[in-house]
């Protein structure tokens, strides 16, 4: 009798337990961290000066590098030059195309905002020659995309093969582009491949050229 009585309990204690574990709280097994993506952090439609710029910027290639991918309209009358066509000097001779690069620069009052720019953009030091950005006709209610990858961790950069000093590391970017009316003077550049490419003038890059701001967006977190 007291054998039956003691094969009943321990059933019944087996089956408490099974209960008690299955109400408990589930065990939460975290996702590897390396298999964590980032999604886009993407800014507000701004205009500045009759153009409107919408922008994002990504983690990429496994967090050492930004994506960057930009839509810009004009939004005024009259037509445009896009100057977001960035050069850099050739290995031997004339020029290059630097179809992912962007002129990368501090803020002058907040050390933690960066400028992400295509455009014309004073060098660092006076150079001998100034690499000026080749433009792209930018009618009136048209709209022009661009992208560019830019290496992690963050560092300045010139078309003229300069560094700017980034004080600290940024967690904000600003993305300008640079705008000139459209009867703008250019001037045919050679490359080195042996065709040449319009940039913008000298003269007016300095007087009438502008950078167009978007909106300041927050950074991806570095990994």
């Amino acid at each position: 009798m007291s054998c039956v009585h003691k094969h009943h309990f321990s059933r019944s204690a087996f089956i408490a337990l099974v209960m008690l574990c299955a109400c408990g709280p589930a065990a939460v097994t975290p996702e590897p961290a390396e298999t964590r993506q980032s999604g886009p952090t993407i800014g507000e439609s701004t205009v500045d000066n009759g153009v409107e710029i919408r922008w994002q910027v990504s983690a990429a290639a496994h967090g050492t590098a930004l994506d960057v991918q930009y839509a810009v309209r004009n939004r005024g009358k009259e037509p445009l030059l896009l100057g977001d066509q960035l050069l850099r000097f050739g290995q031997t001779q004339g020029f290059d195309r630097a179809p992912t690069a962007m002129i990368v620069y501090p803020d002058s009052e907040d050390p933690t905002l960066v400028h992400f720019a295509r455009g014309r953009v004073a060098p660092p030091n006076l150079p001998q020659i100034e690499v000026m950005p080749a433009t792209r006709a930018f009618a009136p209610g048209a709209e022009l995309t661009g992208t560019a990858r830019l290496p992690l961790p963050v560092k300045g950069w010139h078309p003229n093969g300069e560094f700017y000093d980034l004080p600290v590391t940024p967690t904000r970017a600003v993305l300008e582009l640079g705008v000139a009316p459209g009867a703008s003077d250019t001037d045919p550049w050679p490359l080195s491949d042996g065709q040449t490419i319009d940039v913008l003038d000298g003269t007016a890059g300095r007087t009438t050229h502008r950078l167009a701001r978007g909106a300041e967006i927050a950074l991806p977190a570095p990994r």
